[in-house]
């Protein structure tokens, strides 16, 4: 049996040779890709990190920020969403009160022509008999 495997799976051959997880992952999560007969020594840290502070202390601040920031973030989006919620629950609160408030109306103003109604429908029988 023969297996033709697709083109869309990666552009040229290379790409068509890896398996794995890492060919799905975004650009920015990949590892890097290095030509094979670099003659270039193959850097040690990443340029992101090596922008970094010395001092462990420092680099750790700056990671702890770093990672307190994601979940601030998070946090305040959080928030945000409560805080619509809540306006949409307070609107629609307003809203169900002032349909109450016009329910109650209509019924006690049906409630009064039905009383009038009765009455008059009283005096002409009354009157008839």
């Amino acid at each position: 049996m023969t297996v033709i495997r697709a083109d869309w799976a990666g552009a040229n051959q290379s790409e068509r040779e890896k398996s794995g997880p890492e060919i799905y992952a975004p650009p920015v999560r990949r590892a890097p890709e290095l030509p094979i007969n670099s003659t270039e020594p193959m850097p040690l840290r990443r340029a992101d990190e090596a922008s970094q502070p010395n001092d462990p202390t420092e680099y750790l601040n700056s990671l702890v920020r770093r990672i307190a920031a994601a979940s601030m973030d998070d946090i305040d989006n959080a928030m945000r969403e409560l805080e619509i919620l809540r306006e949409m629950l307070q609107k629609e609160s307003q809203r169900v009160s002032r349909d109450v408030a016009d329910y109650a109306s209509l019924s006690l103003a049906s409630m009064n022509a039905i009383k009038k109604i009765t009455e008059h429908l009283r005096q002409l029988n009354s009157a008839r008999y």
